[in-house]
C-alpha cells in the first residue's frame, strides 16, 4: 500500500500541477490475508491535496493471478470487491459548524453542509473512486476491507481479542490495525517482573509509518462513530492524514468547494452542498472543463470567485412534450409553445434579429448595464476568457450572442448570450436595452426557444431559477435535481446541433 500527498494549497491559481511529495508505507499483507491479497490488492492510496483523497484498486483475479494489461483488464469473472470508508474523527465533526459560523459570513450549519460518503466500494467495473469536498486542515481516516465484518454493539467490547485486521482506537481520532497475534511481554526487574498480552498495532499517520505494542486491556475496538458504522475486521490498511490546511482568513465554506484546475472533475462535484463552488484560476482548459461539467465561472473583479453550480437547476428540456402549466393536465408537443406565442406573431415585423455581430462589444455593453444597476460579473478578463474559448477550435464551446434590432430606429433593443456544449445549451446573461409596452427581452427569449428546439438543442439552462423565470414554466421550463441535470448535461454534450 502506498500513499502520497500533494502540497496543493488553496488560492494558487498559477496552474501548475502540485509536487508530489512523500511516498510511505510500502509492505507486504499480513500472512492471514496473503491468499486474499492475491485475489485483491490495494496498489495505491492517493490523497491530492485539500478536499480529495482517491483510491485505485487494481483486482487481480484467483490463483494464478493474471497479469492486468495496460488497459487493466483480467481475465477473471468472478471478482472481489473492496469496501473503502473514510472516517472523520468525531473531533473533526463536533467543530465543523463552530468554525464556519466564526469565518463563512451568511453561512449556518443548518443541513448546509455535506459530509462525504462514508463508504464506496471499489470492483473490477470500477476501479476507481474518491472522497472529495473535504474540511481543509483536517484528519481522517480511510478504511479499506476485504470481505468486511462488523463489530456490533456489545456490552462489553473492550473484552473482545483482538484479530489481525481488526481496526483499533487509537484515541484522538486516529485509527490502527491490528498487525500481529497477541504476545506476552514482561516488564521490570527479575524480582518485580510481570507479563501481559500485547498486540502489535500498524499506525499510519500522514509521512509516518509504525508498530505500536499495546496491552491486549488498552485495544478498543472501533465501533461507531458519529457518522455512522465502520468496518471494525478484515481491514487491508487504515491511513490517517491530514488534509492540507486552507488559505489564512478563507472561509471553511469556500475552503471546502474550492476548484483548482489540476482536479479530475467528475460526478463528485453532486456532493457541493451549496449552489456554488468556487475558484481562483480562469484558465483557459480548467474553465472549459467546468463548462464541460454544468459549472460556470463569474470572476468579476475578485481573486476568488463563484462559479454556480445550482442544486435545483431551471432547465428547459426542449426536445420533450410538456404540461401547458403546473395545474394544467394539457400536453404542449415539444417546441410548440413558442411558435404560439402572441408577442412573436403581434411584433414579429417591428423587429429583426441576428447572431454574433459584434460578440465582444454586446458582451461589454452587457456588463455596462448591469453595472449601471448594482454590480456586474462581466469583467474585460472573463470576455477575454469566452471569446477566446469560442474561437478556439480545441474545445467543443460555442457562444453565441443572439441580438434583437428595432427596425424603426436601428436601435439594438436586446440582447441574450449562451454558449453550446454539443445539444446543451447554457444561457448565461441577457440585457434589455429598449424599455417600452413590447418587452423586447421577452420577445428575444421566446425567439430564441424556438430556434434551439429547430436546432435540435436538448436542454437549455438558465440557472438558478428567480422570480420573473415563473412565466416560463407554461413553456416547459422546470427546476430538477441537480444529478438528473448532471446525467443529461453528460449525455448531451456528446450530441450534435442540427444545421
Amino acid at each position: 500500500v502506498a500513499f502520497t500527498r500533494s502540497t496543493e494549497r488553496l488560492g494558487d491559481s498559477s496552474g501548475e500541477a502540485p509536487v508530489p511529495s512523500k511516498r510511505v508505507a510500502v509492505r507486504p499483507l499480513p500472512p492471514r490475508v496473503e491468499s486474499a491479497a492475491r485475489e485483491c490488492q490495494v496498489a495505491r492510496l492517493l490523497s491530492q491535496g485539500t478536499r480529495r483523497c482517491s483510491i485505485a484498486c487494481p483486482i487481480e483475479g484467483a490463483t494464478p493471478a493474471p497479469t492486468l494489461s495496460e488497459t487493466g483488464d483480467t481475465s477473471a469473472s468472478q471478482l472481489p470487491s473492496l469496501s473503502v470508508q473514510l472516517v472523520m474523527s468525531d473531533a473533526v465533526r463536533s467543530d465543523r459548524c463552530h468554525s464556519d459560523s466564526e469565518s463563512a459570513s451568511g453561512s449556518d450549519c443548518q443541513g448546509e453542509v455535506a459530509s462525504p460518503p462514508d463508504e464506496f466500494v471499489l470492483t473490477d467495473a470500477e476501479r476507481e473512486g474518491g472522497f472529495h469536498l473535504l474540511d481543509p486542515g483536517r484528519l481522517y481516516t480511510v478504511v479499506v476491507s476485504l470481505y468486511p465484518k462488523i463489530i456490533g454493539d456489545r456490552a462489553s467490547p473492550d473484552a473482545i481479542k483482538p484479530c489481525i485486521g481488526d481496526l483499533v482506537d487509537m484515541g484522538k481520532g486516529l485509527l490502527g490495525r491490528v498487525h500481529g497475534s497477541p504476545k506476552q511481554r514482561t516488564h521490570g526487574l527479575w524480582l518485580r517482573q510481570h507479563t501481559e498480552d500485547v498486540v502489535q498495532v500498524e499506525v499510519i499517520l500522514d509521512d509516518r509509518f509504525e508498530y505500536r505494542d499495546m496491552p491486549v486491556t488498552d485495544v478498543k475496538a472501533a465501533r461507531r462513530h458519529s457518522h455512522g458504522m465502520i468496518a471494525s475486521s478484515g481491514t487491508l490498511v487504515a491511513f490517517n492524514f491530514h488534509t492540507m490546511p486552507a488559505s489564512p482568513g478563507l472561509p471553511g465554506r469556500v475552503a471546502r468547494s474550492f476548484l483548482l484546475p489540476w482536479h479530475t472533475l467528475g460526478p463528485w462535484l453532486l456532493g457541493l452542498s451549496s449552489n456554488y463552488a468556487y475558484t481562483a484560476s480562469l484558465n483557459q482548459d480548467f474553465v472549459v472543463e467546468m463548462l464541460e461539467h454544468g459549472l460556470f465561472v463569474l470572476p468579476g473583479d475578485s481573486q476568488i470567485f463563484s462559479c454556480p453550480f445550482p442544486v435545483t437547476p431551471f432547465v428547459f428540456k426542449l426536445q420533450e412534450p410538456h404540461r401547458a402549466g403546473k395545474s394544467s393536465a394539457t400536453e404542449v408537443p415539444a417546441g410548440a409553445s413558442w411558435r404560439r406565442c402572441k408577442m412573436l406573431r403581434r411584433y414579429r415585423k417591428e423587429f429583426e434579429m441576428s447572431c454574433n455581430s459584434d460578440l465582444v462589444g454586446h458582451l461589454r455593453r452587457c456588463g455596462e448595464y448591469h453595472a449601471a444597476r448594482g454590480g456586474t460579473w462581466i469583467s474585460e478578463a472573463f470576455i477575454d476568457l469566452i471569446v477566446r474559448i469560442h474561437r478556439d477550435p480545441g474545445n467543443p464551446v460555442t457562444v453565441y450572442g443572439f441580438e434583437l434590432w428595432d427596425k424603426s430606429t436601428g436601435e439594438l433593443a436586446a440582447a441574450s448570450f449562451g454558449l453550446a456544449i454539443g445539444a446543451f445549451f447554457h444561457d448565461f446573461s441577457m440585457c434589455c436595452l429598449l424599455k417600452d409596452r413590447r418587452s423586447a427581452g421577452a420577445i428575444l427569449s421566446k425567439a430564441i426557444g424556438a430556434l434551439l428546439v429547430d436546432c435540435g438543442v436538448s436542454d437549455w439552462y438558465w440557472g438558478c431559477k428567480v422570480d420573473y423565470m415563473a412565466e416560463y414554466e407554461s413553456h416547459g421550463a422546470q427546476e430538477i435535481p441537480r444529478r438528473e441535470y448532471y446525467e443529461r448535461l453528460r449525455s448531451a454534450v456528446h450530441q450534435k446541433l442540427r444545421k
